[in-house]
């Protein structure tokens, strides 16, 4: 039987100053590297054989470059239908920007 565990992508930058994370791919921060190598340790023994991610946003590359070498270096595979969400104009603000800028849009997100 196959098996499926997920790690989400760690903090980033981004989140550390409360702006939209989407596809831009914003680093991820010492923290979030840490708690991605801790998610990582406790599937360790469960003989992963390959991380899928979308490896095209900075945070996502990152994320699954330390599970893979958490894991004794299995391979990644990149699947763009795990993608982030794009906020398009939107990513990289914070909520308080947006408001401000395009308050009757935001209202209605």
């Amino acid at each position: 039987m196959t098996s499926v565990y997920v790690i989400q992508t760690g903090r980033t930058v981004w989140e550390e100053q409360d702006r939209l994370e989407s596809a831009a791919g914003a680093p991820l921060t010492a923290q979030g590297a840490v708690t991605v190598q801790d998610a990582a340790r406790e599937l360790a023994g469960l003989n992963i054989r390959t991380v899928y991610a979308c490896t095209t946003g900075e945070a996502e590359r990152q994320t699954a470059e330390l599970v893979s070498k958490t894991l004794g270096g299995v391979k990644i595979r990149n699947n763009k239908g795990l993608h982030e969400l794009d906020y398009g104009l939107w990513q990289g603000l914070t909520v308080e920007e947006i408001k401000r800028r395009q308050p009757r849009a935001y209202r209605q997100w």
